[in-house]
């Protein structure tokens, strides 16, 4: 019967490793959503660099000078620019937006890009949650207004010789920049508010799973190496899914109007963190899995730990005067272990912003914690 058992306990150890693993890139996705993209703060942060970026400066230089030139009338350009002279040089089109990218190299445009993404996100939460809000567009969709955009290019290009656009009124232009359209709204909006609530429950879930595995393991160093690999598969699946998320989101919820290159600028820069946290989410699993190949009874694992824990030791006892060694410590030293790694998991889990930084400080902590116990637990 004991034979019989065996067996089916491993199964069920293994299970709660499998689940944990499936869980965790949805627990990663929840939090991210949860802390980044529905927070305000975080979100025009992350996109607030975006002023400078050549696709998305391109695409609202394009569409603003569109804007300009649909507004006026077409022999008052050709008046405007007869008296110029020759100095263009090159098509009305082409030169008029010259003039507006110029514009939108300067510091005054990455003020008006974040005054109109702080918008943009209110509106987005809006949508999201199914609110009503003046910030979404007529049409239901999620912008970035121009407005203030068309304004300043107004005043640049009076200021350049061109009084044509003077009479444009920025306020009766309806000019956006579409980051999501509202058929692409409806069907997130469901999902988004299931991950939202469970952004506490997943990570809790994936992380009582990992523990409860190692808890009742009965050859933790093997649980630790499953659990290091399902990490990994972990990180990458959510990799995975980043990756097949930006196709969607080109085709389906920004769709043709804007063009890819800004669509793809704007889309990599909103999930950067979320792609750096399945990262560190696979780095942690190749660091449990390391930790357990160190803990094993291969003979360089032991020399290894051998050579280590007596000049630790040595240094600690010398540190204090005294032997330092605790028997509680020694019996409790797999459940202290299991401890350590379960509390360093949770705290990269609901840490606010996951960055090197704070993996390695982590990393450190949990080393540190494991360091000490076996200090604590050594042979008399």
């Amino acid at each position: 019967m004991r034979g019989l058992a065996r067996p089916r306990f491993r199964r069920t150890v293994a299970a709660l490793v499998i689940a944990a693993s499936l869980v965790t890139p949805f627990a990663v996705g929840a939090l991210w959503l949860r802390l980044a993209l529905l927070n305000e703060h975080r979100y025009v942060r992350t996109v607030a660099p975006l002023a400078t970026n050549r696709a998305i400066v391109s695409a609202v230089a394009a569409e603003v000078t569109d804007t300009l030139l649909a507004q006026v009338d077409e022999k008052a350009i050709e008046d405007e620019l007869g008296r110029l002279g020759p100095i263009l040089g090159a098509g009305v089109h082409g030169y008029v937006q010259q003039l507006v990218a110029k514009l939108l190299l300067t510091s005054q445009f990455e003020q008006l890009w974040t005054a109109a993404t702080v918008q943009s996100h209110q509106a987005l939460v809006a949508a999201l949650e199914g609110k009503e809000s003046d910030l979404i567009a007529p049409d239901g969709s999620v912008d970035v207004n121009l407005a203030s955009v068309v304004a300043r290019a107004r005043d640049t290009l009076a200021a350049a010789g061109l009084h044509v656009f003077d009479r444009v009124e920025p306020g009766l232009v309806q000019e956006r920049f579409t980051i999501v359209r509202p058929g692409a709204l409806h069907r997130a909006r469901r999902a988004v508010s299931l991950l939202r609530t469970l952004s506490i429950v997943l990570p809790a879930a994936a992380i009582l799973l990992f523990g409860l595995a190692l808890a009742i393991s009965r050859n933790r160093r093997r649980t630790l190496l499953h659990a290091g690999i399902g990490l990994v598969v972990a990180g990458v699946i959510g990799l995975v899914l980043v990756v097949a998320g930006r196709s969607y989101y080109l085709h389906s919820v920004v769709g043709p109007d804007v063009p890819h290159p800004a669509a793809t600028a704007l889309y990599d820069t909103v999930v950067r963190d979320l792609r750096h946290a399945y990262k560190i989410t696979c780095l942690c699993g190749l660091a449990l899995f390391g930790a357990a190949l160190l803990a094993g009874p291969s003979r360089a694992a032991v020399r290894l730990r051998s050579l280590t824990l007596r000049g630790a030791g040595a240094a600690a006892d010398q540190a204090v005067g005294e032997n330092v060694r605790s028997g509680w410590v020694t019996a409790n030293r797999s459940t202290l272990r299991t401890v350590v790694v379960v509390v360093g998991l949770l705290f990269l889990v609901t840490a606010g912003g996951l960055t090197w930084a704070l993996l390695l400080e982590v990393g450190a902590g949990v080393a540190i914690g494991l360091g000490a116990i076996e200090i604590l637990a050594r042979e008399q």
